[in-house]
């Protein structure tokens, strides 16, 4: 029997990367995707350490004809170039795996990076590129597989959004915004797409230590100005949020379990939260709104 096919974008480090590796080893076929190859020696690394019995000596059932697929350390795992900003190469990965593989039975969109800065020393240009990234990427690669998920009446879309998308916190504007939005146009497509047996899902993490915090965290220029009106407290609310993440005890690994318990859900829900944080969502419910947000000014105080 032909494996599900697993379409996974930001794969070169934290919950992409996980994911891929839990992933095979719940038996999926994963085109693991990245924008950029050079960055791959990570997923390799951590491909090659599967258990021996994880890395089935069964090679795949199909011959793959594209030298668009790299190999990898594991049989049933291809690294595929990904850059979900640029339509034609969303066009290019989705159409490419469908003619060899046939179908794209889950599509995992995580791809994403984090823009911290105060609204005002944020730029439109800034703001428009992180949700070029964060969420019209998504939507594109989203739209691409549906048409596919839609022909042969099932599939399962998981969009990885954040606590962030769910609870806005000062400095972090640009990238709330970003999630929120994925958060609704997830919220709609779920019940657009339950008549042909397609389940969208989204996971909102909390603080995670993965390179969304770290390397894949960009500052707004402006931010960086001494003259900035909010210079001094950005500064310490970003070497704070460093701090938590150093310190943070939770492993990034939890989140690619639950997305792999997702897939092999038949009738998964439209929200899994996880993380600790997820107190701060339930107190935002059931608090005055002006409780909470004095709540939120003293933690960021």
């Amino acid at each position: 029997m032909f494996p599900k096919v697993v379409l996974i974008t930001g794969c070169s480090s934290g919950f992409g990367l996980l994911t891929t590796l839990e992933m095979l080893r719940r038996g999926f076929l994963v085109i693991a995707t990245m924008r950029n190859l050079e960055k791959r020696d990570r997923l390799e690394k951590a491909l090659s350490k599967l258990d021996s019995l994880e890395k089935t000596s069964n090679k795949l059932p199909v011959k793959t004809e594209s030298n668009l697929f790299l190999d990898t350390p594991h049989p049933w795992c291809k690294l595929f170039q990904l850059d979900v900003t640029n339509l034609d190469s969303i066009q290019l990965c989705v159409e490419t795996v469908i003619e060899q593989f046939k179908s794209i039975d889950v599509l995992i969109n995580n791809a994403g990076n984090g823009l911290g800065g105060f609204a005002e020393d944020i730029s439109l240009e800034e703001f428009r590129s992180q949700f070029e990234t964060n969420f019209f990427g998504l939507v594109t690669l989203t739209q691409q597989v549906i048409h596919y998920m839609r022909e042969s009446h099932q599939g399962q879309i998981i969009n990885i959004s954040s606590i962030a998308g769910l609870i806005g916190f000062p400095a972090f504007s640009a990238y709330c915004a970003s999630k929120f939005a994925v958060e609704g146009f997830s919220e709609c497509l779920r019940y657009e797409l339950l008549p042909f047996n397609i389940w969208v899902s989204l996971v909102e993490p909390g603080t995670y230590p993965t390179d969304i915090y770290l390397s894949n965290l960009r500052l707004a220029k402006k931010s960086q100005n001494h003259n900035s009106a909010y210079y001094e407290c950005g500064q310490r609310l970003l070497n704070q949020t460093i701090e938590e993440v150093k310190n943070t005890k939770a492993a990034p690994q939890e989140v690619a379990n639950l997305i792999g318990k997702i897939a092999q859900t038949k009738r998964p829900r439209l929200r899994y939260i996880i993380g600790t944080e997820s107190i701060y969502v339930s107190l935002k419910k059931i608090l005055p709104s002006f409780i909470f947000e004095s709540l939120v000014a003293h933690f960021f105080a």
